[in-house]
């Protein structure tokens, strides 16, 4: 995932996943890596400056579903 933001001031980034901060996610991308059914849910980034003025990004959701595998004979 991926947020963009302009500022004169530098930017800090804080991803969270329904509303609770992701630790170590602090970065304007985020990689989610094998991915597992627990880490569905909504996402958003707090974007700051450094004059303390925050702004939430619109969250996306993340939907993780598997097909049962199955057999052909």
């Amino acid at each position: 995932m991926r947020v963009s933001a302009i500022s004169g001031l530098p930017l800090s980034y804080q991803w969270r996943k329904d509303g609770t901060a992701l630790p170590g996610e602090t970065e304007s991308v985020m990689v989610l890596e094998q991915v597992i059914r627990g880490m569905a849910g909504w996402y958003d980034c707090v974007i700051s400056n450094g004059a303390g003025v925050s702004q939430v990004s619109r969250a996306g959701r993340l939907r993780i579903s598997w097909s049962h595998p199955y057999i052909i004979q």
